[in-house]
């Protein structure tokens, strides 16, 4: 059985796309996986787990303070890997000899690059890292020439580059003249479920970290200019806790909108197919907004919702082909509101039924074929 090495810096339990991309590929090939993680296996099969934190290893915090210096001194961040000891990190995974490594982090790239031996290398691109927080003013001072040099440097020495959405792709493609990037979209498991009736009062909900630069307040401040049929409930984790407490008072001063506790994350699509609508109003304030296809589009189809979303390039494309959703002409939450107004029961049931159809062809099998044979075809 061949061997993959899964590098990604942070805990697999709470990232949705590296842990997929181990159930699809676990059945087939050994799994190794490089993260900070606790010691719970959530996966059917064992695999090996190198947790970060119990080696002496210092990217991280001395990439911390290299990104504070306004200097090109990036060759600082390289040396940082660089350690002789092969009873490091580095040492023991060049021993373990893998044929496939898939790597998460962009930063992470060079240390990959190092120990990789014999194996192809694949990068998920999940998002366009130059201007990944573009929309952030210490990041563009701090990280973002770092992150246009890590990936004009280590990005084209990758066998093959993977992405989330067709706008990523085409800039990368420009960027690094490369032909070997394809999107994997991040489709959920399949879940044997049916839509719920839709009763008088319809019911809205949207899910995900409470992070300011997705602009939350935005649908609080909709429902203000909804008909009284609509209730909202907000499943927000609270990564930004100034911003949560921010979202916490504009919902307490409102009657149609509830802020309620997340659920674990097997447990959102079962959990929200009791809702009516699946709502998202991402405005394009950066590029990985705007050509952004989340997570949390295809769980609102697997729950079989009707989903309503701002005009998003590639969410947009995907409502035009199967008919599940609706969105206004622009960003602006009176518009949405205006649209939510204009919607009927049987509007709403039609999308619904239509996402029923469509969660059995967006579905995680479907991209696990795709990167089998992306794998197969190195």
């Amino acid at each position: 059985m061949k061997k993959i090495l899964i590098v990604y810096n942070g805990k697999i339990l709470n990232a949705p796309r590296p842990r997929r991309m181990i159930e699809c590929l676990e059945d087939e090939y050994n799994i190794t996986v490089l993260c900070r993680e606790d010691k719970k296996n959530p996966y059917d099969q064992e695999f090996q787990s190198i947790d970060f934190i119990e080696h002496n290893f210092g990217v991280f915090t001395k990439l911390e303070k290299m990104s504070k210096i306004f200097l090109n001194q990036f060759s600082l961040f390289e040396k940082s890997i660089e350690d002789k000891n092969q009873d490091n990190i580095i040492g023991k995974l060049k021993k373990l000899k893998f044929d496939y490594i898939i790597c998460h982090n962009l930063q992470l790239l060079p240390l990959v690059l190092k120990i990789k031996n014999n194996a192809k290398v694949i990068f998920d691109a999940r998002e366009y890292f130059p201007k990944h927080f573009e929309d952030r003013f210490l990041w563009k001072i701090a990280y973002q020439r770092l992150n246009k040099y890590l990936t004009l440097k280590y990005m084209p020495k990758c066998d093959f580059i993977i992405t989330v959405s067709d706008g990523i792709k085409e800039q990368y493609k420009k960027d690094l003249k490369l032909d070997t990037i394809e999107v994997i979209e991040s489709f959920p498991n399949y879940w044997n479920l049916k839509p719920s009736d839709t009763n008088e009062k319809i019911k809205i909900i949207h899910h995900g970290n409470a992070t300011k630069s997705r602009k939350i307040e935005d649908m609080i401040y909709m429902m203000d200019n909804v008909d009284d049929r609509y209730t909202f409930d907000l499943m927000l984790v609270p990564s930004d806790k100034k911003y949560y407490n921010f979202l916490k008072k504009l919902v307490e001063e409102r009657k149609n909108i509830n802020l309620i506790e997340p659920v674990s994350y097997k447990q959102i699509i079962p959990f929200i197919n009791k809702y009516d609508i699946g709502i998202y109003n991402l405005k394009p304030n950066s590029f990985n907004m705007e050509y952004a296809l989340p997570n949390k589009f295809f769980e609102f189809i697997q729950a079989r919702l009707a989903v309503i979303i701002g005009p998003s390039i590639e969410m947009m494309k995907f409502i035009d082909e199967y008919n599940f959703g609706s969105y206004p002409v622009d960003f602006d939450n009176k518009k949405m509101a205006k649209l939510l107004n204009s919607l009927t029961r049987d509007d709403i049931n039609k999308m619904k039924l239509n996402a029923d159809e469509t969660a059995n062809i967006l579905r995680k099998e479907k991209a696990c074929l795709k990167m089998k044979e992306i794998i197969v075809n190195l």
